[in-house]
């Protein structure tokens, strides 16, 4: 690199260092600075960490050779600390069983000592829905701790509004730009010491410059993750969604770090409606809710998936005349949003096994054809094994056939897999 190349670069170095630590308080400033200088100097070789140290030091006012020693004792000490390693036989007897906060009643999305990333496009409803289990986590005595992006105006409302928020067992901390992002918050929710800690959202409280990369990411959810271990409680980060297919924004890294990865999702038609997707490892989430809004109160209407297939047979019933039609001609019948070809198949066998359908049963290339059932007829009397499989086969997200062996189809597999 030529002479010019390692100054420009050396500068670079600085500014970024020094624009950093500025956001820190004044009696934090130096550690973060120090902390943020020895990262950027691993990546430097020596005449190039040299300028950087003799300009930082200038600009703090400190001679270099004092600014080196603080910067190379925390490398000294990382590489001559040593892990701690446990035999298995040792946590046997203890309890493999989650401490689990409900939501809604159910247990499965928010745990102890776990960390749950609950993500959704903008005015989904996140807030609206962490809101109202808020108020059940308060009069079950939890304690919460709350870090909101939202004014301290928009709070006072609420707290006016529902009662149940009057209470010293929720602390709140807002959102400041001009203070520090990350460690200041993971330090207060250390002392707190709460049941459950909802970051609302991440990027206004965890120290993620750019969400598109793994190890800054990583680095600025790693406060609140080890805090949260520590002091025993359940750990919320609330995240945008991407518009393209509603799945979280920015690095895999959020998944990564995660435990519970939960979606909130509208649906189509149903404005008070949202669909609640989970994906853990942990047997006890549910895979697939459809909730109700109705009026304050969010209420569990059941699987999400069975309820599509309901609403589906509900739109087909009305197509149906004694004409026979395919399930095809049925399916181009139905006004948008057009559900999948399979939904509309298995909402057929559903109408049929209700008797609201006549099947006229097909042939090599001759498909399955649908008319009316003639009311003045009495319901086919049918095998009890014969719709053992209308429910049987579906992926538990779109609603598709499933690869065999799976509960997801190819393209959602993909996805399970990704994240």
């Amino acid at each position: 690199m030529e002479r010019n190349g390692i100054l420009n670069y050396a500068d670079q170095v600085v500014n970024r260092v020094v624009t950093d630590a500025a956001r820190y308080a004044p009696q934090e400033r130096v550690t973060a600075l120090t902390a943020r200088l020895a990262d950027e100097l691993s990546l430097c070789d020596a005449l190039t960490r040299e300028l950087v140290i003799s300009r930082v030091a200038r600009y703090i006012q400190l001679h270099p050779e004092q600014l080196r020693r603080f910067v190379e004792a925390p490398t000294s000490k990382a590489q001559t600390a040593t892990a701690t390693l446990v035999a298995a036989s040792e946590i046997v007897c203890e309890s493999a069983s989650v401490d689990w906060v409900p939501l809604l009643g159910l247990d499965g999305y928010f745990g102890r000592e776990l960390v749950t990333l609950v993500s959704a496009e903008p005015k989904t409803g996140k807030t609206t829905l962490l809101l109202y289990a808020l108020r059940d986590w308060l009069r079950s005595n939890y304690r919460v701790v709350w870090f909101s992006e939202e004014s301290r105006t928009a709070w006072a409302q609420r707290v006016s509004r529902y009662p149940e928020l009057r209470s010293d067992r929720l602390l709140l901390a807002f959102d400041n730009s001009a203070a520090a992002r990350g460690v200041p918050f993971a330090n207060a929710l250390r002392e707190a010491r709460p049941d459950i800690a909802i970051l609302d959202t991440v990027r206004a409280f965890c120290d993620i410059p750019d969400e598109n990369d793994a190890a800054v990411v990583s680095r600025g959810l790693a406060p609140f993750i080890t805090v949260a271990r520590n002091v025993r409680c359940a750990l919320v980060f609330i995240h945008h969604a991407r518009k393209s297919d509603s799945t979280y924004a920015g690095s895999h890294a959020f998944a990564g770090a995660a435990d519970v990865l939960v979606t909130l999702k509208r649906v189509e038609n149903h404005p008070t409606q949202r669909e609640l997707t989970a994906l853990s490892r942990f047997d006890e989430t549910p895979a697939n809710l459809l909730l109700q809004l109705d009026g304050e109160e969010y209420k569990v209407l059941g699987n999400a998936l069975v309820h599509q297939i309901r609403d589906v047979a509900t739109r087909v019933s009305e197509l149906l005349t004694t004409t026979p039609r395919t399930t095809r001609e049925l399916w181009q019948a139905l006004e948008d949003p057009r559900p999948h070809h399979e939904t509309v198949r298995r909402a057929l066998w559903l109408l049929l096994e209700e008797g609201l359908v006549r099947r006229i049963a097909g042939s090599g290339r001759n498909p399955d054809k649908w008319c009316a059932a003639d009311p003045s007829s009495p319901a086919t009397e049918l095998e009890d094994d014969l719709f053992a499989d209308v429910w049987d086969g579906l992926c538990v997200r779109c609603g598709r056939d499933a690869v065999d062996g799976s509960e997801y189809c190819l393209n959602c597999l993909r996805e399970v897999n990704k994240a």
